[in-house]
């Protein structure tokens, strides 16, 4: 949800830190950074429990720090070969390929 909410808003992300959420208890055994947590370092800011209460500060303050988050972004989801136009029709077209119709 992070990326799509940075790709649709133009807005840095900020990360709540209580828990980190695993789908895959394997994850660890594949020694690569995931995509998700390049972005959270790269765009994001995680706020600890304790720093709620400073939260509009944080957010005024992470909102100035990026200028150039539009270009940035657009190059970090262009690197990654991450697209979002048209997905819809996209998805539709390899599910027809992969049923063969």
């Amino acid at each position: 949800m992070a990326l799509e909410y940075a790709f649709i808003v133009r807005k840095p992300v900020i990360f709540i830190n209580y828990k980190d959420k695993v789908h895959n208890e394997e994850f660890k055994k594949v020694n690569l950074e995931t995509l998700e947590d390049n972005f959270k370092k790269t765009f994001g800011l995680t706020v600890q429990i304790d720093q709620i209460e400073n939260l509009n500060d944080i957010i005024d303050q992470r909102v100035k720090d990026y200028k150039n988050f539009d270009k940035d972004i657009e190059n970090f989801f262009k690197e990654n070969k991450i697209e979002f136009e048209n997905s819809s029709n996209k998805i539709v077209e390899i599910i027809k390929k992969e049923l063969n119709l």
